[in-house]
């Protein structure tokens, strides 16, 4: 799956990668992104409309994913345009401990569980009601009762329940149009988490389960009242968190949310892994270890699984001090040996892949095709993928997978994909 990141308004993403998009087919492409920002109600419901008419219509495109669940408070700024939620000043509970392999050990620990509010005051008028624009596009209900601040009770429980015949065993199928939510609500109220050290980005592990789980705050049947049929995250594997990772995705199984996990993408800047950009034995062990703490169901990977987000936006290391000389060969590079290190994970492990997809989401950046054929935000990723495939030297990457394996996985699992806020 080609994907992509863009600020850009809907009707300009179209324009901008419909025109090209003929030469990528028949692989589809999806909005990894989609943020609205600075946009009014009216148009954020509009945008996310037309995307649901494009993707019932074009087989190319699948959808979107809405950036983002919950105000990034910890980073402030302009991040602060993006949340659907807020988060209010009462706790519900507590996380468990919170850690990985970035996190000191000084710094694991639990944190507030605060109450979810749709009170955006900082952003005037209708900038303010982005979760009542979700809910009106995909025909969704604002959530209340369970885990928000006005109501603070688990009274309202219609929303968390499993649409008919969806159990954990059941393979969700990999909805079109695509109406994702994307989900890394740090349990930060202040700044930088107000000095504190950042909690584990890792939102999938168990010490989370009172925000997203049933005997929590219950994120995921939250986005799916909204409307959503997925969830889109991005340190799901990669970090080395310890804990079980299953009952995340369990729960998004009975509430019928596709499930999109990222790799942790710095692990491919961190000096320690991915030497030269080389990222296939990092992403190898991210993988295993990964079927090892329940994303693997039988032989299969687990059933709410639908996509693996291998990069997010690693066009931009080039800019890296790894990245010598500077130029494209590294974003490509790392992208191709992730690709081959999952591959190899797969195999090793027994694994099927089943329907699940493979994709890295581009910036909507300008910038040309590793082999000069392409310009243009967003689909110089997606022609990277397919001159890389063709040709790994082109990015100096030799795959210890064989070729085919990489061509074949390409052709039937891969979606192009690109951010846009």
């Amino acid at each position: 799956v080609h994907g992509l990141n863009t600020q850009s308004p809907w009707n300009f993403v179209q324009e901008m990668v419909a025109k090209e998009y003929e030469h990528f087919s028949p692989v589809p492409w999806f909005i990894g992104e989609y943020g609205g920002n600075g946009q009014e109600k009216a148009v954020i419901q509009a945008d996310l409309e037309a995307m649901d008419l494009v993707a019932s219509q074009d087989t190319h495109f699948l959808g979107a994913a809405f950036f983002q669940f919950q105000t990034t408070y910890w980073k402030g700024g302009g991040e602060m345009n993006f949340g659907l939620f807020s988060l209010g000043s009462a706790t519900l509970s507590e996380t468990g401990v919170l850690c990985d392999k970035m996190t000191p050990s000084s710094s694991c620990r639990s944190w507030p569980v605060h109450c979810l509010s749709t009170e955006l005051e900082w952003l005037p008028g209708t900038k303010a009601e982005r979760a009542a624009a979700v809910a009106a596009a995909w025909g969704g209900l604002i959530p209340s009762g369970q885990g928000f601040c006005s109501g603070m009770q688990l009274a309202d429980t219609t929303t968390a329940e499993p649409p008919a015949g969806t159990t954990a065993e059941a393979e969700l199928p990999l909805q079109t149009p695509m109406r994702g939510v994307a989900y890394g609500p740090l349990p930060c109220t202040t700044h930088a988490c107000g000095g504190q050290g950042l909690p584990s980005e890792d939102m999938l592990q168990a010490g989370y389960a009172k925000q997203w789980g049933a005997e929590g705050r219950d994120d995921l049947a939250s986005i799916a009242a909204l409307g959503g049929n997925a969830v889109r995250l991005y340190h799901s594997l990669g970090l080395d968190a310890k804990d079980d990772h299953g009952a995340f995705l369990d729960r998004a199984s009975e509430v019928g949310l596709n499930v999109l996990p990222g790799y942790h993408t710095e692990n491919a800047n961190d000096p320690r892994e991915c030497p030269g950009f080389d990222c296939f034995e990092t992403w190898k062990k991210a993988t295993l270890l990964g079927f090892e703490q329940g994303f693997r169901h039988h032989n299969s990977w687990h059933p709410a699984v639908s996509m693996l987000i291998l990069l997010n936006e690693p066009d931009f290391f080039e800019f890296a001090p790894k990245c010598i000389p500077s130029g494209p060969w590294c974003r490509v590079k790392a992208a191709l040996s992730a690709l081959d290190g999952v591959l190899a994970a797969e195999e090793e492990a027994g694994v099927s892949p089943g329907r699940v997809k493979l994709t890295v989401t581009w910036s909507f950046a300008m910038k040309m095709s590793i082999d000069g054929l392409v310009e243009g935000p967003g689909v110089f990723g997606f022609q990277d993928m397919v001159a890389g495939i063709a040709n790994p030297e082109l990015a100096h990457y030799t795959p210890r997978m064989p070729q085919a394996s990489l061509q074949d996985a390409f052709t039937k699992r891969w979606v192009h994909g690109l951010n846009t806020q």
